[in-house]
């Protein structure tokens, strides 16, 4: 079954754009405070009206900055990744900063360009001036956007809230016609399956339990391997998504999500019993989702 996620998407999208007005508003709105009251370096020597302008025009600077690159990034942040990436998260963040600090040296030069800044400083002053502010700004911000984020943004949108994807009645997705060979440890046992009809696969001591699509029912196979095993087999399929220890599943089968930032609970079409995302597989989840 082919599954229309769009409505899906277009929530994620209208969260990712409300999560990043919200920390770029609230970044922006402690460096206008912190520069006007603090006054730090160079800043105590400046006329007030001077203080107040540069404060509102860096300001500006943080919030124009920090909205481009949360929305920006997250577009991108899947290349160079895999199902084995194991911090996808860190990758995510590290882009997402290096990018800040650039195109804030980027507009802050021109800026001083176009308004004459460098008239009494040297390209170097500057320079070393402006990476000052930024480490001071990075420094405070990074664990507070990670709080924003994880407790604030995400708690208040996904608390009590359950996302539902209407079903469509359309064939089974057998665009990829080539089935795979799965088999047991020693190759005693043999099983042939479409990726495609692959519904999840639950691990059960040494065996894993395949359910899967047949002839428009739902099946079950049991086969004596990890899960580990099978999920190597799956690779070059990303939709077949390792989401917790014990479950492997198929993304293009959700029907419903349910959960916050610390766990979800999917629904699968044909199947009664819910499969757990772990905390630290939303993530990725969620970019497979979006992709």
């Amino acid at each position: 079954m082919i599954l229309n996620l769009q409505a899906l998407k277009e929530t994620r999208v209208s969260i990712k754009i409300k999560s990043a007005f919200l920390i770029s508003f609230i970044f922006g709105a402690l460096v206008f405070l912190l520069l006007l009251l603090f006054q730090p370096f160079e800043y105590r020597s400046y006329p007030l009206f001077r203080v107040f302008s540069d404060s509102l025009l860096t300001a500006f600077l943080v919030f124009v900055i920090t909205f481009i690159t949360r929305v920006i990034i997250p577009s991108f942040s899947n290349i160079g990744l895999d199902n084995s990436s194991t911090n996808p998260t860190f990758y995510i963040y590290t882009k997402s900063i290096v990018l800040d600090i650039s195109i804030f040296l980027v507009l802050s030069f021109i800026i001083n360009l176009l308004v004459g800044g460098f008239n009494n400083h040297d390209y170097l002053d500057w320079l070393v001036s402006t990476l000052k502010y930024i480490m001071i700004f990075e420094v405070l911000f990074i664990p507070l956007s990670l709080f924003i984020k994880r407790y604030i943004v995400l708690d208040t949108f996904f608390r009590n809230t359950n996302y539902s994807i209407p079903s469509e009645s359309v064939p089974l997705d057998f665009s990829l016609k080539k089935e795979v060979l799965l088999s047991s440890g020693l190759d005693k046992e043999e099983f042939l399956v479409y990726p495609g009809a692959i519904l999840a696969i639950k691990s059960s001591g040494n065996y894993v339990e395949i359910f899967y699509f047949n002839k428009g029912e739902v099946c079950s196979f049991l086969l004596r391997n990890t899960l580990a095993n099978v999920g190597d087999k799956l690779i070059e399929y990303p939709f077949l998504f390792r989401c917790h220890r014990s479950y492997l599943v198929n993304t293009k089968m959700v029907e419903k999500i349910k959960g916050n930032a610390r766990g979800y609970q999917l629904t699968i079409t044909g199947l009664s019993i819910k499969i757990p995302v772990s905390r630290s597989k939303i993530t990725w989840f969620n970019k497979i989702l979006q992709s």
